[in-house]
């Protein structure tokens, strides 16, 4: 009867039990989003052969800063990040491919990419960007860089653009749909390859706008490619068919029907456009080659001092051997030293040993 009353009092404590369960388990989960934030909501994953971060469409509002530092690749489009602060990324130092699409980002703070030292591809498309950061083109091994569909101001494009170094790694750049009604100066990007303003309504394309650009192999022009008169087109298509570059549409080297077609191709050649336009490619080919020395200089020195550094360490555990090796012959040379006794040492043994003698020899 006593093991069947006591029943209640074991089921009592079974439910106990499984509630003290229940709010551990709950208070752990609490911490856990306490302290990881928004991070929880996105996954790390490997892309390309890299550490990557996943957090597409998880309804951030910032940047996440509970994710692993080393990650490479960050995935951050279709949230709803308004703005990039100074030290948003401090952290990312690791961050190669950066993707910051469709946010509404309204503002990025001046320097706060700085951090991203080795930042290859940054897409800002489908935001709400209208100033662009002076620091955004000093990143110093950008290659792509994505700003389509945005209000960009022309005056702050053209200032970060003035700011680039003339040195800069970039190859791509896009500017779809920013509402531009010029090309911004791209005199200081002589290694651009890729260059895409269509869905602009540009008043007027030049060739001497892209001449600056001797390294570039497609230019997507939209419906702007019927601003080009007759001589910009004999001469695009002059280096189109020397340099191998593309424009898009096709339809931009069909020269015939354009407005000063009468003047003819021999006529454009000898034109004044058309010799400053040349003189622009021109002068861009002796930078590349005047940067290309340059680095090749830098490889070489940095390859002669590499060596000298080889060649010094090598002499001096060359000098190290030598001398360890003198001291052990030294050493197996000397004969074995006792130690001497003191001229007072030994008449106080002839002392001692006086009176033995005596009483010996007698």
């Amino acid at each position: 009867m006593a093991r069947w009353g006591c029943s209640p009092c074991l089921r009592r404590r079974r439910l106990l039990l499984q509630v003290l369960q229940a709010l551990t388990a709950l208070a752990a989960l609490v911490a856990l989003g306490a302290a990881g934030g928004a991070a929880p909501r996105c996954h790390h994953t490997h892309a390309y052969g890299m550490l990557a971060a996943d957090c597409h469409d998880v309804q951030l509002r910032d940047v996440p800063q509970a994710l692993r530092s080393d990650v490479k690749a960050l995935d951050l489009t279709m949230n709803r990040i308004r703005e990039v602060p100074a030290g948003a990324f401090a952290r990312y130092a690791s961050l190669e491919l950066l993707y910051l699409d469709d946010n509404a980002v309204a503002v990025i703070e001046d320097g706060a990419l700085d951090p991203l030292s080795r930042l290859r591809v940054l897409s800002l498309a489908l935001n709400s960007i209208v100033e662009v950061p002076r620091s955004l083109l000093r990143l110093p091994s950008l290659q792509r860089l994505v700003l389509s569909r945005n209000p960009l101001a022309p005056e702050s494009l053209a200032a970060a653009l003035a700011a680039a170094p003339e040195d800069g790694p970039l190859q791509v750049l896009a500017l779809a749909g920013c509402r531009l009604r010029a090309l911004p100066p791209l005199q200081r990007l002589p290694r651009l390859r890729e260059l895409n303003v269509s869905g602009n309504p540009l008043d007027k394309v030049s060739a001497a706008q892209l001449a600056p650009l001797c390294s570039l192999r497609v230019a997507a022009l939209g419906d702007a490619h019927a601003t080009l008169d007759f001589c910009d087109c004999v001469l695009l298509r002059e280096w189109s068919e020397r340099d191998g570059l593309q424009l898009h549409p096709p339809q931009a080297l069909d020269c015939a029907g354009r407005h000063g077609e009468t003047a003819g191709a021999a006529r454009c050649a000898n034109s004044s456009a058309a010799r400053e336009a040349q003189a622009l490619r021109a002068q861009c080919g002796r930078t590349l080659q005047a940067q290309e020395r340059d680095e090749q200089r830098r490889r070489l020195w940095a390859w002669v001092g590499a060596g000298a550094g080889a060649v010094a360490a090598a002499l001096a555990l060359l000098a190290l051997c030598c001398w360890c090796c003198r001291r052990r012959r030294a050493r197996r040379a000397s004969p074995a030293r006792t130690p001497a006794r003191s001229r007072k040492n030994c008449d106080e043994d002839e002392e001692d040993f006086a009176p033995m003698t005596k009483k010996y020899t007698k």
